[in-house]
């Protein structure tokens, strides 16, 4: 059972895709998702989705266009993106 992908950019630096259907009946299990994402949000961990979606629509090889939420690896350290230059 998938519950998303994960990608390297050019530095080496993991992003993790999650699909919407496991990210509320896995990730967020107990919890309101769409909270847990916009707090996620808030603290840089999740990139910004399409307008007022939280998930964006990412090109999957062999799939096409699917919404994902995408997360960034800052969130397995705990470190807050939106201060990581400080």
């Amino acid at each position: 059972n998938r519950a998303g992908f994960r990608k390297a950019d050019e530095q080496g630096n993991w992003s993790y895709y999650v699909l919407p259907e496991s990210w509320a009946a896995e990730v967020c299990k107990g919890l309101n998702a769409r909270q847990v994402a916009g707090s996620m949000l808030e603290r840089g961990w999740l990139e910004p989705g399409d307008g007022k979606n939280l998930a964006s629509h990412v090109r999957v090889p062999g799939l096409g266009k699917v919404r994902l939420y995408r997360i960034r690896a800052a969130f397995l350290t705990a470190e807050d993106a939106t201060h990581a230059d400080r």
